[in-house]
């Protein structure tokens, strides 16, 4: 079992690798105004970069981001890292495959993001959870209204309409790209493909608490890690359909 590490009460510099635009948004707009620096990378070389960096102290990771790296690249990043302190950050569900063993790391969290347990992550409290806001998981589960997960998101944020706007933008920007991948991973045989497309849209959705879409991506991932891509393909109309009606929604809010 790896040593578990006690971090101080505050950082100065919170590094990472996450390669969702819109989850990065996200964990800096939730760490920022409590004073941490946050950098964020898209790709373990560009965190390789900054790992030397004066001041970092504390490495957050999507172990999503570590799918798509070789083995080589993850290697050195094990090194690069040594004992420094780790919260990973997972999707609901799997275990910490990636990073087990790796002796800097102290807490997994579960996707979507929460700005609580991941400031309770960092200030070192690593014994106990900060419950979520009463309804925010039947929100993202049940897809209560096409933005009323969002709506909350943003109250409980405070976000000014600059930062809505960058979010929606982001989300607009990428979404429709995620779903063309996974359209294509179906024409050319590549069910994993369509594994990670799926898997990486329904993590930037649950963080946006969209739940129809949540459910939807999580329908055609399920079915290209089985293995089924008839199923895969007949998920891709609903989805498309919720996204469609989502993206109207944001256009017009």
């Amino acid at each position: 079992m790896a040593p578990q590490v006690t971090l101080a009460a505050q950082h100065d510099v919170v590094l990472g690798v996450e390669p969702d635009a819109v989850t990065r948004a996200l964990i800096s707009l939730y760490l920022e105004p409590h004073g941490y620096e946050v950098r964020l990378a898209s790709h373990v070389r560009d965190a390789l970069a900054s790992l030397s960096a004066p001041g970092v102290v504390l490495f957050v990771c999507s172990e999503t981001a570590l799918e798509a790296v070789s083995a080589a690249e993850r290697e050195r990043l094990r090194e690069a890292l040594g004992t420094l302190p780790v919260v990973t950050l997972l999707e609901p569900g799997l275990p910490p495959v990636l990073t087990r063993g790796w002796a800097g790391v102290c807490e997994h969290l579960t996707k979507p993001v929460r700005g609580d347990a991941l400031l309770v992550a960092l200030q070192g409290t690593t014994s106990r959870r900060v419950a979520p806001p009463p309804g925010r998981d039947r929100a993202v589960e049940a897809g209560a209204g096409l933005l009323d997960g969002f709506e909350a998101l943003i109250a409980e944020m405070e976000m000014d309409e600059a930062m809505v706007q960058d979010l929606v933008a982001s989300f607009l920007e990428r979404a429709p790209v995620y779903v063309k991948t996974m359209e294509e991973g179906l024409q050319a045989g590549e069910l994993e493909q369509v594994d990670r497309a799926a898997h990486t849209m329904k993590g930037m959705c649950g963080n946006l608490r969209f739940g129809a879409l949540v459910e939807a991506s999580d329908r055609v991932r399920a079915a290209a890690r089985g293995g089924d891509a008839a199923s895969a393909a007949q998920g891709l109309a609903p989805l498309r359909g919720a996204l469609d009606a989502v993206c109207e929604a944001l256009r017009a809010r």
